[in-house]
């Protein structure tokens, strides 16, 4: 399985600091956090960090446990669309956004045992969503397994859990839309088309460090 970690977009920084290299404690950051700490015990992760040139150098001096590939994107779904175009042989990805932080590093076997089944094209990794956090994230409406529908950074949603990563296989990609910002927005398409998304609910916090104010929290947990 191909995990792709997309951290060549032109997003913000905070300090002049790429987010995904924020520190998360001594000897520690977010993009380590992701290519050292998320693992599948059934299956090898084969993983792919996608940089743009600017920070192409400052990564590569970091000897991480990924393969570097750089990318001139502007958009998470750029990025993974041209992921995919350089490994054209995989057929099962798992994507983790690389200024995020949780502290349930399991979660990609729980969305891999969802994976698993039979009636299964995609997982998304679930979060119970704090109070502080709606608006912010895309937030899913789920029943009994399956998610029902994703709604994205709405401040008068209601529903209780955010996702966080993804998991899907090569049947998905042709939903992926390179006109759109990220990978959540291939989930609704795909089950207004008959396609099944399972989830799995993490323990634990999840943070999205690309502000202050939750990179702070997620410090001080």
């Amino acid at each position: 399985m191909l995990h792709i970690i997309p951290a060549a977009g032109t997003a913000t920084r905070i300090s002049g600091i790429p987010k995904f290299l924020l520190p998360i404690e001594q000897d520690n950051f977010l993009l380590k956090f992701h290519t050292e700490e998320l693992k599948l015990n059934d299956l090898v992760l084969k993983k792919v960090i996608a940089v743009s040139s600017e920070n192409y150098r400052a990564v590569s001096r970091l000897n991480l446990n990924a393969e570097l590939e750089v990318v001139e994107t502007k958009t998470m779904n750029e990025t993974v669309l041209r992921i995919l175009e350089l490994f054209p042989n995989e057929e099962e990805y798992v994507l983790s956004m690389p200024d995020t932080y949780f502290n349930d590093t399991d979660i990609f076997n729980k969305m891999y045992k969802q994976f698993l089944n039979t009636d299964c094209d995609g997982v998304l990794g679930l979060w119970n969503i704090r109070e502080s956090q709606i608006g912010k994230l895309g937030q899913c409406q789920i029943s009994d397994q399956y998610i029902n529908k994703t709604v994205d950074k709405n401040f008068d949603c209601k529903l209780p859990h955010s996702w966080g990563t993804v998991m899907w296989s090569n049947k998905l990609n042709t939903y992926i839309d390179h006109q759109q910002p990220h990978i959540g927005y291939m989930v609704n398409p795909c089950i207004e088309e008959g396609r099944n998304f399972r989830y799995a609910l993490s323990e634990g916090s999840y943070f999205d460090c690309g502000t202050f104010s939750e990179y702070k929290e997620m410090l001080l947990i």
